[in-house]
């Protein structure tokens, strides 16, 4: 997994966008890229027209819900106070993300937090982005390189989707909003180079050490 992260950010990315220039806090990060992501959700099935109009509105909302997630509670009592600067890195993130799924959106389908039915000790779960039922995207917004964890999200998304349906993704992507770039990969070729296995029996393998408590990734 270490070589196959390793060359993907070296050289195995596109480029869609140039960086996002930040001057808010590093600590708040995490809040600004979850409120983008709201917003994102609140505005992929609509008009190009409303998602604008959404977009230049009110956001605070998309931080009140993403600092309601951040901290696992119902409600926040004190008022959140963001920055100018915060809520513009968060609406182009949500702007970057519906122009980038949009065109996929009017092919194929999109679902935002699709659901995976958990299996042995692994609960149910939520991706971040499936395009048709064959895509799956996984949406980082740091300020860091892609780490393998994040492939092994995807890796356990797929096996998760297999055992529910017995169809494997066509294709396992991550992509970075704030920096820019996406790396998309079959992954068919993803399983045999981080496991010299196919796909359908990488799958098998990992739904056999969730059932066994055996996880070994």
């Amino acid at each position: 997994m270490e070589e196959f992260v390793r060359r993907r950010n070296m050289d195995g990315y596109v480029r869609e966008w140039p960086p996002i220039p930040s001057t808010s806090a590093t600590g708040r990060r995490g809040l600004i890229n979850e409120a983008g992501f709201i917003l994102f959700g609140d505005i992929i099935h609509k008009s190009q027209q409303d998602a604008g109009a959404i977009l230049k509105g009110d956001v605070s909302y998309a931080f009140q819900a993403a600092n309601l997630y951040i901290s696992g509670k119902r409600d926040v009592e004190e008022s959140l106070e963001i920055s100018l600067p915060e809520r513009r890195e968060a609406i182009v993130i949500g702007g970057r993300l519906y122009n980038f799924f949009c065109p996929l959106r009017d092919a194929l389908g999109v679902t935002i937090a699709p659901q995976f039915r958990g299996s042995g000790i692994l609960s149910e779960c939520l991706g971040d982005v499936l395009v048709g039922s064959t895509q799956i995207f996984e949406v980082k917004s740091g300020d860091r390189p892609f780490r393998s964890v994040d492939y092994r999200q995807l890796a356990i998304y797929s096996a998760l989707s297999f055992a529910q349906c017995g169809q494997v993704f066509a294709s396992i992507s991550v992509l970075n909003p704030r920096r820019g770039i996406l790396v998309e990969v079959d992954f068919e070729e993803f399983a045999r180079e981080i496991s010299g296995q196919s796909a359908i029996t990488l799958c098998h393998s990992l739904i056999e050490a969730f059932s066994a408590n055996l996880i070994s990734l």
